[in-house]
């Protein structure tokens, strides 16, 4: 079984019988989110004062643009409070 999703999309479970190479779809998760409706995330880099290249994602509120908005910063990383990383990686670059 997996899950099959995107950053504003909750996603499709799937089971996979690796026996016949068939996969089927079980069920949708949290079918009342409308992903059309839901915010994108953008990968960014911003340049750090020391020069390090800092990498994370924009949210922005659907139909918003890139115009200026309240901010709310969250740090992920090994601070051992359980974060991790984000799920949503960028498609890597051709």
């Amino acid at each position: 079984m997996f899950l099959a999703h995107a950053d504003a999309d909750p996603g499709v479970f799937y089971l996979h019988d690796a026996e016949k190479n068939k996969t089927v779809e079980l069920f949708q998760n949290r079918p009342w989110i409308n992903p059309e409706q839901m915010a994108r995330m953008e990968p960014v880099t911003i340049k750090a004062r020391d020069g390090l290249a800092l990498h994370g994602y924009v949210t922005r509120p659907p139909g918003k643009g890139a115009r200026a908005l309240d901010r709310v910063v969250r740090s992920i990383g090994d601070d051992g409070g359980g974060c991790g990383r984000p799920v949503h990686r960028p498609p890597p670059a051709t």
